[in-house]
């Protein structure tokens, strides 16, 4: 009697790790990568074209599947972005010296081929930025920090790939966002470009 409740026992086990790893709908990812900014402006404009350095960025994404479609699946997925702070050159020397930024984004995600060892991935969605500018101005002199919330718009792609029973994902967004307040206002940064790579956990 008791073997044969030992053999119920392993069998209920076996099927709850079968049916939990069948029906894997969740993805928590985390990303390490680059924020680039291309430069606004021209040289024939009064603060002349503001160029910015590169800086690191940080996402941490959580996708859930609301839809399973033939070789695809459709996903709400929620990243959330940091980057640290942007070094800005400008000829204005009253213009703040940097800014960093957070997105939260939710947007919707379609993947295809989920269960298989390549797996491509597009992502849109809006949100909102928080846009944080330093406390120095070009000039040295210092200034209020000024952090500010605006509208912003993410769209991107990437590739999952399976190794053994490691996921790693490479993948790229543009982050599109009202512009900072960098305590001179003719100056207009919308755009931010994201490169990053990191591993994804499905459950």
């Amino acid at each position: 009697m008791r073997k044969a409740s030992r053999i119920v026992g392993l069998v209920i086990c076996i099927f709850c790790l079968y049916y939990c790893a069948a029906a894997q709908k969740n993805q928590l990812s985390a990303d390490f990568g680059v924020k680039l900014t291309p430069s606004v402006g021209s040289a024939n404009t009064f603060n002349g074209a503001t160029s910015t350095s590169n800086a690191f960025a940080f996402e941490l994404n959580f996708a859930h599947q609301i839809s399973s479609l033939p070789f695809a699946s459709l996903q709400i997925e929620l990243p959330y972005i940091f980057t640290s702070q942007t070094d800005l050159k400008n000829l204005n020397l009253f213009t703040a010296s940097g800014y960093s930024a957070q997105f939260l984004t939710p947007s919707l995600k379609l993947q295809a081929n989920p269960n298989g060892k390549l797996s491509p991935w597009i992502s849109a969605g809006a949100g909102f930025a928080r846009l944080k500018s330093s406390n120095t101005t070009l000039g040295g002199t210092t200034i209020p920090q000024n952090s500010t919330i605006k509208a912003a718009y993410q769209g991107g792609g990437g590739l999952d790939f399976k190794l053994h029973k490691i996921t790693f994902r490479v993948e790229g967004r543009e982050l599109y966002a009202g512009p900072p307040n960098l305590n001179v206002s003719s100056i207009k940064v919308h755009h931010n470009i994201m490169a990053a790579a990191g591993l994804v956990l499905n459950f």
